[in-house]
């Protein structure tokens, strides 16, 4: 059977009252990435990916998991303060519409990437936002300062839940577009995640310097 597994980046130190107000909810949906952040007053995916698989099992799955947390979470109404894309692979992209579909979008932010192989899907996905209101950003690694980003879709997200999510890195045209992976750092009090998309560790002479 194919569960949702739940886990929290938490440091031995953490009071118990710090977790239960931020969980990381990694989604099953193949070789692929979807990720569920969950605070008191909203929650916010990071990727909509499926693996290749000639069906819909991935798609089903997400859609049913994320159904299941908004039965268990009533007050938010089925929607999503922000969808996070960290690069346009098909893997990270692939279910994406049917997210836009099925729930409630506030914001969308990804990297401005042109190529890829999800783009037509996070195209889709963008021209979605603007026919309905969903506020949409591209975030390039200009655009972020020594502190990180902070847009104010995401700075609302500070009194309402105590949250402090911020871009590390945006896109910077890199030859290998894994490395152009948004980099994402949430904290909850002294509960801290940092999310990476497909950020590699070996260099890329083909990236903007930023």
């Amino acid at each position: 059977m194919r569960k949702i597994h739940t886990f929290l980046t938490v440091c031995l130190f953490v009071p118990t009252l710090a977790l239960a107000q931020m969980k990381i909810h990694v989604i099953d949906v193949g070789q692929a990435d979807s990720i569920l952040l969950e605070f008191k007053s909203a929650a916010v995916l990071i990727d909509a990916g499926g693996e290749s698989t000639g069906d819909d099992r991935d798609k089903e799955h997400l859609i049913s998991q994320l159904n299941d947390f908004f039965a268990s979470r009533p007050n938010l109404s089925k929607t999503l303060h922000a969808v996070i894309v960290s690069h346009p692979h098909i893997d990270h992209t692939k279910l994406l519409m049917d997210v836009f579909q099925n729930f409630t979008v506030k914001n969308l932010y990804d990297g401005g990437d042109m190529t890829g192989s999800g783009v037509s899907q996070l195209n889709r996905a963008r021209t979605f936002a603007k026919a309905h209101g969903i506020a949409y950003r591209a975030v390039n690694d200009d655009s972020i300062g020594k502190n990180g980003l902070t847009p104010p879709g995401l700075k609302v997200l500070k009194p309402s839940s105590g949250v402090d999510m911020r871009f590390l890195t945006g896109s910077r045209n890199c030859e290998n577009q894994n490395n152009n992976s948004l980099v994402v750092r949430v904290q909850y009090k002294a509960t801290v995640a940092l999310l990476t998309g497909d950020s590699q560790t070996d260099g890329d002479g083909g990236c903007d310097e930023g």
